[in-house]
């Protein structure tokens, strides 16, 4: 099993937009299995992922903003609130965005760190992959339907 995950991806459209995907609920929960994120955004914060059910919301992973350059960089971790791990360093996923413009496309790169230490690191690198196969097809549908 692998350490890490990466993937890229070409969209077209500029990198706010795809930015944009990638911090506001409106566009998260298309792409991203209902969920809508919570977060202020600056280095330390917390950044939480919920999915409404008919009774409340419910936080389905929880982190901290590690990294942010607006529109250029998001590096956060990435916990599972209902796997019964132990909220430790050693279980969170480390996830990087990285947006490089290219002629007015965005290369995104997506990079997943730290299966290889994370209880039951091989199952949930291979959820990983599965969830991206699905979300990012989706994600670069969503960026590029955007008009502003």
């Amino acid at each position: 099993m692998e350490d890490s995950i990466k993937l890229s991806i070409i969209i077209k459209a500029e990198p706010y937009i795809v930015w944009k995907t990638r911090t506001e609920s409106a566009y998260i929960e298309k792409y991203l299995f209902g969920c809508h994120v919570d977060s202020l955004w600056v280095p330390d914060s917390e950044i939480n992922f919920y999915q409404t059910t008919d009774v409340n919301q419910k936080p389905v992973f929880i982190g901290r903003i590690i990294e942010i350059e607006l529109n250029k960089k998001l590096k956060h971790s990435l916990f599972p609130t209902n796997a019964g791990y132990s909220n430790c360093q050693d279980n969170q996923i480390n996830v990087t965005y990285i947006l490089k413009n290219i002629g007015g496309s965005t290369d995104l790169t997506i990079i997943h760190e730290g299966y290889s230490i994370a209880e039951e690191g091989e199952k949930r690198y291979l959820e990983t992959i599965k969830g991206w196969d699905h979300a990012l097809p989706l994600l670069k549908k969503v960026a590029e339907s955007i008009e502003l």
